[in-house]
């Protein structure tokens, strides 16, 4: 296979009280300057209102890809790596990391 259509090397999750402090957030990673907001397939945006939520098991999060784009990542050759990054309300991951939401979720979508 080619390597370069590797995905998912560099993943994280921010786990959120509110809806309004993911809010909050997006509008932070969105205005920051080194940081990249990359296209995001309409199917990453799980709290839309048109995505169908029986393809993720009712499961719903936002998830955005970036690149960090500094002198130091163009120097080392990384400002062209994608990171996902994951931004969670608290119940939705609580119900994925302990009530079988994961699992449910890859069922449905494998």
């Amino acid at each position: 296979g080619d390597w370069r259509r590797l995905t998912d090397l560099n993943r994280c999750a921010l786990v959120f009280g509110s809806f309004g402090q993911i809010a909050a957030c997006l509008c932070v990673i969105g205005a920051h300057p080194e940081i990249m907001l990359l296209k995001t397939s309409k199917g990453k945006m799980r709290f839309d209102d048109e995505y169908d939520a029986s393809k993720s098991g009712g499961y719903r999060d936002v998830q955005i890809s970036v690149r960090i784009d500094t002198a130091w990542t163009r120097e080392h050759g990384l400002d062209k790596i994608v990171c996902e990054v994951q931004l969670h309300d608290a119940e939705f991951h609580k119900r994925k990391t302990r009530g079988g939401g994961h699992t449910a979720y890859v069922m449905r979508r494998n």
